[in-house]
């Protein structure tokens, strides 16, 4: 069975340009369940679940914000998972799903940062009685505010009694924290004096890990907050063929129209009303494929190079502080990833 479970802490969901970008980004993660923390919502729809998941038939659960910090959603495609039920703690939000495709029970659950040390071990503690409260294949992804080692960490305070609680939590339980790839940390507090920490993570127990057999986590590029993406994948993958459409970004290339009147009045020989107008569609179309590659470029293909890029200077910042050159060009470089990503989500 192939399958994915998202986590990400977004940092703020209510402009809709915003929404629109990061719809762009799951939709190129293909998640089977999306779990997003400090959205900033006051209140969550059907409306606003659409404008990120790109479907009005997902289904969703969702738990409030208290003084403006700890809210999560989580939502599913519908063809995929029905909900059984879910539970709201104080740091979590956990949700049993049965899959429409085998008769199996999973439980998600999505964790969102704790601030305060006692805040921390109360967390500790809830993740416990969650532990134990699902019996089923258990995954609980997140920012979980927390670190296991020195390596986890690099500049700013470190809590050893947090570690090891956290440690002991994840021994006593049996839980797989899965390994990490495509980043040495997760999360970057930005400028040119940076620290940075892999706190987000993915924790499963032994009958998720036995049945699923789930590889390492993906960590994306952090282009839309100061959060790293995280990608938990079992089974395997196949590439889709996407057909031949008309691109409604294609409006937004300066000269797109006039050279599309132009195309369309090249002559086109043959009798026949209708005989013409298929030989001109066909032209046309055949003339947009040649254009679309040489002139505009996928807007995929521009996106995989601004997040190579970003990853460069994501990496680079892991290894040594960034200086000011280089925080400005990422900056301009997630300005432009904003604007193909929007020409992207307006693409039929």
């Amino acid at each position: 069975m192939n399958g994915s479970v998202l986590a990400w802490n977004v940092r703020g969901l209510c402009a809709s340009d915003k929404r629109a970008r990061v719809k762009a980004i799951i939709k190129r993660c293909r998640a089977s369940v999306v779990g997003l923390v400090e959205t900033k919502w006051c209140s969550c729809s059907q409306f606003l679940i659409s404008s990120v998941s790109g479907s009005r038939s997902s289904g969703w659960v969702t738990k409030n914000a208290v003084d403006s910090r700890g809210d999560i959603v989580i939502f599913w495609d519908k063809m995929d998972f029905s909900s059984i039920d879910y539970w709201e703690g104080d740091f979590s939000l956990a949700i049993r799903l049965h899959s429409t495709r085998l008769t199996i029970i999973q439980a998600v659950v999505i964790v969102y940062r704790p601030h305060e040390k006692e805040e921390k071990f109360a967390f500790l503690r809830e993740l416990e009685f969650i532990c134990r409260r699902y019996d089923e294949p258990l995954c609980i992804l997140g920012d979980f505010n927390l670190v296991r080692s020195n390596e986890d960490y690099r500049g700013g305070p470190r809590c050893r009694e947090l570690m090891m609680e956290f440690n002991n939590f994840i021994n006593h339980n049996r839980l797989v924290d899965l390994p990490l790839q495509g980043a040495l940390f997760t999360r970057s507090s930005g400028g040119s004096n940076a620290s940075l920490s892999r706190i987000d993570r993915a924790l499963v127990n032994l009958k998720f890990e036995e049945f699923y057999s789930p590889g390492p986590v993906q960590a994306f590029e952090r282009a839309e907050s100061d959060h790293s993406l995280i990608l938990l994948q079992w089974g395997m993958f196949d590439n889709v063929h996407r057909p031949w459409r008309f691109e409604n970004m294609w409006l937004l290339e300066e000269g797109f129209l006039q050279s599309l009147i132009g195309w369309w009045s090249i002559l086109v020989r043959g009798s026949g009303l209708l005989f013409c107008a298929g030989n001109r569609l066909r032209q046309t179309k055949q003339i947009i494929k040649i254009w679309n590659s040489e002139v505009f470029v996928r807007a995929h293909l521009k996106i995989e190079g601004l997040l190579e890029k970003i990853k460069e200077l994501d990496d680079a910042e892991e290894r040594d502080q960034l200086s000011e050159l280089a925080i400005n060009e990422r900056s301009l470089l997630k300005c432009e990833l904003d604007k193909i990503l929007l020409m992207e989500e307006i693409s039929w």
